[in-house]
Parts: C-alpha cells; structure tokens; sequence
C-alpha cells in the first residue's frame, strides 16, 4: 500500500515537473522547493523525502531538467520495485516459518508455486495447502503441542510412531507410504537431474528434499535456464500430488 501511494504521488509530481513554467503548479513546486525546510508539511517537501527514501536524485533537479513521461514512470518504477524487494526479502530471512520462500519475493509477480499448468480440479484445490505448508501456516501436530495451552501430543495420529513434522508427514508416514512410493522416487530421479544440469554436488547444496517438495522454483536461484525451469515444473505437478 505505501509503495503505491508513493508511485502515484511521485507520478504526480513529474506530470508537475513536465509543466509549463508559467503554471500555478510549477511555481508552487519551485518556490516550496527552495523555502520550506525538511520540517515542513508541504506536500512538495514530502515528495522530497520519498525521493530520497528511494536513492532518486534531488527532486527540485527535475523541475530545471524534467524527463519524459515515460522516463519518469520507469525511473520511479524500479526505483520503487528495487527498495521494496530489498526489505521484504531481507525482513523474510528473519521469520523461520518463511524459510522455503525466503528471497523470492519480486513486486508485481505472482510467485511459480502458486500457479499451474492443469486443469486438473483437484491439483487446483491443493495449491491454498501448498501455499501453506510454504509459508509456515500448516498446522502440525508439534505445532499443536508447542502452542497449545492444554496437554497435546506431537505424535503424528495417522501411524501414531512419530511426532508430526513437515518431513514425517510428506516423507515418513508409513501408512502413506504405499500411495507415495513411486512419486518419491519420481520427484528423487527429478531432483538428481536438476542438480546434475547445475553440475552441483547433493551434499553441497543448502536445499533440502522436503525444500524441493515444497518450492521446487527454489532451485532456479542456482541456475535460471529454461530448462531447469521445466524441469522444476515438473517436480511442481509431481511434488503436488503429495500434498
């Protein structure tokens, strides 16, 4: 919302930088530009604040030599863009629960996880539980009982052997097993062959299986070819099922 607000207000301000010299408007600019210290309320002297939020060049420089509409749109644009990218992918390094999409965030696009290529109603349906497990808002049964005000167990309740955690539920289950067996070795054989196209050792990697299952598109970050895309997707439809 705030990067919004800025965007249109900056937008504002270079339609006044464009104008002529003669105008009302421009004058204002100028005038308030030079007079009015950082301590004012002027509108203008906000505008410069923002300016200088997102590393743009003096403001009152832009009344003197104004850049064409289109300019100023993409100047401010990814000004805008970077800066907010910058801090929410740096505040994300410091929530655990973001753990499988931190860094990734990018104004303006949707992230890979959360789109898909089937029409396929039922692999639709699980993506709001992907997005969770993705983001930390799953609830486990470890998560019940570390939160839980009453006595919970953490004991997974389908195999009732071990606590509940994202790896036991996606990987360890054994009453899942059966069901699961050849997608893992399918999403196993997948994930070999992405790490063999970015010539990377398993062991040197700071991915996980269970990061793969849940963010495959994390891998692209090591090596953005098209084809370690592809094959990502298809550890996305493979790894979709298990959810």
């Amino acid at each position: 919302m705030e990067a919004e607000l800025h965007l249109k207000a900056l937008s504002l301000y270079g339609n006044i930088t464009r104008a002529d010299r003669s105008t009302i408007e421009w004058r204002l600019a100028e005038r308030q530009l030079h007079l009015k210290t950082n301590q004012s309320n002027s509108w203008f002297i906000q505008i410069k604040k923002i300016c200088l939020k997102y590393d743009i060049l003096d403001c009152q420089d832009f009344l003197n030599n104004p850049l064409g509409k289109l300019q100023w749109k993409s100047l401010i644009t990814k000004k805008i863009h970077t800066y907010w990218n910058d801090k929410i992918n740096k505040e994300s390094e410091k929530y655990s629960s973001l753990k499988y999409i931190s860094g990734e965030y990018m104004a303006k696009r949707i992230h890979p996880i959360l789109t898909t290529n089937t029409s396929n109603c039922r692999d639709i349906i699980k993506l709001p539980i992907r997005t969770r497990f993705a983001t930390g808002n799953y609830i486990l049964q470890t998560n019940r009982a570390k939160f839980n005000q009453n006595d919970v167990s953490a004991v997974c309740r389908v195999c009732g052997k071990e606590d509940e955690t994202i790896s036991h539920f996606l990987i360890s289950c054994t009453p899942l097993e059966t069901e699961r067996m050849s997608l893992l070795k399918s999403l196993r054989e997948q994930y070999i062959k992405v790490l063999e196209l970015l010539n990377i050792n398993m062991h040197d990697i700071d991915v996980d299986f269970i990061h793969v299952i849940i963010n495959p598109y994390h891998l692209v970050n090591y090596c953005g070819t098209s084809l370690t895309s592809e094959l990502c997707a298809l550890i996305q439809k493979t790894s979709i099922c298990m959810i």
